[in-house]
This record gives C-alpha cells, sequence and structure tokens, in this order.
C-alpha cells in the first residue's frame, strides 16, 4: 500500500512571523544604505582628505550651534575684496588681522590698501600683511563713519565732524568738502570667498560631520536611540533569518 506525503502547511504564527521579517527588512533597507554609504566615505576619509574639507553649509552649521550669515558684505579694492567677520580683517579669505571695531570701508593707495574700521586705520599691503595701525583719526576726528579717495588721490575720511583728507603720510589731516570724493561702497562678497571665510571661522569638518551621521549623534539623543534600534532590528532580521532557513530546512527532510 503506497503511503501518500501531505504537504504540510505553515501555521498562522509563522505566516505572521515571514510577514514580520518582511516589512521590518524593507523599513529599515534605507537605514541599511544609509549607514552603507557614511561608513564607505569614512573608511577612505584620509585620501577623500575629509578632515581637511570644513562645512560651510549655513542650515548644517546650525546643528552644532554655529549661526553663520547667509552672505556677507565687504570692499572691492583693485581685484580684491576686504570684509571682516567675526572681529577678524580679511582680505579675500586670508585673514589680515584682529579688529574689535565695524569695518567701514576700504579703498586703494599707492602700494597698501588703507582700511577703515570705526576708530582705526589699518594699512595693508597687496598680499595681506599688516603695516601699520593708525588710531590718531578717530582720537582727533571722532569715529569713522566711511572712507574714500578724493580728486587728488588723498585719502579721506567722513565723520561726525565732517569730511578730513589726509596728506600722502597719512599723518595730517585737514577739512576738506571736496565734491569728487569716490567713497568705498559696500558690495555682496563672491559666494567662494564668503564660504571659505566662513569655513575658517570654525572647527567643524566633513569627517565629524560623516562620523556623527554614522553614529546618529548629528540629531542628537534621538538619532542615537534611532541607530541603536536599526542595530538591533538588524540582529533580529538576521536571528529570524536563520531560524526560517532552519525552519524550512527541517520541512524538506521530513519530506523525504
Amino acid at each position: 500500500m503506497n503511503k501518500t506525503k501531505t504537504k504540510t502547511k505553515p501555521r498562522r504564527w509563522e505566516q505572521r512571523f515571514h510577514t514580520w521579517h518582511r516589512y521590518v527588512g524593507i523599513t529599515i533597507a534605507v537605514f541599511v544604505i544609509y549607514l552603507s554609504v557614511t561608513g564607505i566615505l569614512l573608511n577612505h576619509s584620509d585620501s577623500l582628505e575629509l578632515d581637511k574639507k570644513m562645512v560651510s553649509t549655513p542650515s548644517l552649521l546650525q546643528v552644532y550651534g554655529i549661526r553663520n550669515p547667509s552672505a556677507l558684505k565687504g570692499y572691492a579694492v583693485n581685484k580684491n575684496w576686504i570684509s571682516a567677520w567675526n572681529n577678524q580683517v580679511f582680505l579675500n579669505d586670508q585673514p589680515v588681522t584682529h579688529s574689535d571695531y565695524p569695518l567701514q570701508g576700504a579703498v586703494a593707495a599707492p602700494g597698501f590698501i588703507v582700511v577703515a574700521t570705526l576708530e582705526e586705520i589699518l594699512l595693508v599691503t597687496q598680499d595681506g600683511q599688516l603695516v601699520e595701525r593708525l588710531t590718531a583719526p578717530s582720537e582727533k576726528l571722532g569715529d569713522i563713519k566711511r572712507v574714500g579717495v578724493n580728486a587728488n588721490n588723498l585719502i579721506t575720511v567722513e565723520t561726525g565732524r565732517g569730511q578730513f583728507s589726509a596728506d600722502s603720510d597719512l599723518i595730517a589731516w585737514q577739512p576738506g568738502g571736496d565734491q569728487d570724493i569716490q567713497w568705498a561702497v559696500p558690495a555682496t562678497l563672491p559666494k567662494k570667498v564668503f564660504r571659505n571665510i566662513v569655513s575658517s571661522s570654525h572647527s567643524i569638518h566633513w569627517e565629524r560631520v560623516l562620523l556623527d551621521m554614522h553614529s546618529g549623534r548629528v540629531a542628537g539623543d534621538i538619532g542615537v536611540l534611532v541607530i541603536d534600534l536599526v542595530a538591533i532590528a538588524l540582529i533580529l532580521l538576521a536571528l529570524s533569518g536563520l531560524y526560517m532557513w532552519n525552519v524550512r530546512r527541517q520541512r524538506l527532510k521530513s519530506r523525504h
């Protein structure tokens, strides 16, 4: 008499187990891709020089408590830009000197760039070296509002007391009402110069960002918890996958 082999139906809990395994796997697939990409980038951090590339994205810097403006104003002098940020005067993206006073303008002079702050006049070379810091104009004339060059190519400042033009050595200042003064006019810095200045004002580099993204710290305690849950889910998926494979293997054996 021939024995007929009956096909064993999966139990209801096994079907639910398979469904749970499938949907959890689909859900965390995005996180697996996310962790894989950040992990690969971190693994090649040295060759990509991620520890030397500073972050300049304002929204990302805000995550680290650094609030930068969306743009900076500066003064175009010949082919260079003079600007100030975080009490630092810059020639293009090169730091020149520290200053506690607001930048009021910058103009070209023979061999120098004349930079005016509220209470100082700075003489800067074309390659960004500070030559001299003059405080006499503000002490004698009042706070500087703007700086320019008159028709005789003499440096002229405007203060609360009027307009004053300096001699060629910037020592003696005389009242002057010249109408042909070319005042320094602020303009928005080029994006590349702005990004470099902002990047140099903090210590957040892309390697740190990727490390924080990989660990979840970029989103604080909640981000760390999410990554922990993803890791636990991956472990459970691996164990459940092994279990289902073993159950299926045992079922196939019982049929033979």
